[in-house]
């Protein structure tokens, strides 16, 4: 089953075709938190760690990557909870086509077999993977780094303004 099958049969096909990736996709982007869906879990540790680095540096060097479908988190996942655990409303994403050969999945443990399709099926059955499972690499394109004050995520603006709340 290819990835786009199984969106299909999984959200149906008008709200796959409601979302128009070329004006979002490879754009640094601000959603609502509760827009994102996540498909491994995190360790408290390390988002306690980065909660006490972004308080101190009050910005956000990188967007997380995210699925611009179905805002699947590919990475980024430890970075959203310490956002949200710090009330955070509006996360930086940078939104890419999942179903393009330019985002390649890797296990990083030996124990898990990781493939877009499974991604998204845990994403979207809230079935999760052990943390630091997946990784995600973008293969001719670079992640932007943003440097976004944590000040205008509370307020849901920044200089590369772009919301999706009213897609989906």
């Amino acid at each position: 089953m290819s990835l786009i099958s199984l969106l299909v049969k999984e959200l149906g096909k008008p709200k796959l075709h409601n979302i128009d990736l070329k004006y979002i996709v490879l754009k640094t982007c601000l959603v609502h938190y509760k827009l994102l869906r996540e498909h491994e879990g995190t360790l408290s540790n390390r988002v306690y760690m980065l909660k006490k680095v972004l308080e101190s540096a009050k910005l956000l060097k990188y967007p997380l990557l995210v699925d611009a479908r179905t805002f699947t988190i590919l990475n980024g996942h430890h970075r959203f909870h310490a956002l949200v655990s710090l009330g955070y409303e509006y996360i930086p994403i940078f939104p890419v086509d999942y179903a393009e050969d330019y985002v390649e999945v890797y296990s990083l443990r030996k124990e898990f077999k990781v493939s877009k399709i499974e991604v998204i099926k845990r994403s979207l059955s809230k079935r999760k993977y052990s943390p630091r499972t997946s990784k995600h690499i973008l293969v001719g394109v670079n992640l932007p780094s943003s440097n976004i004050k944590l000040e205008s995520l509370k307020r849901g603006y920044f200089n590369t303004h772009c919301i999706l709340d009213s897609i989906i």
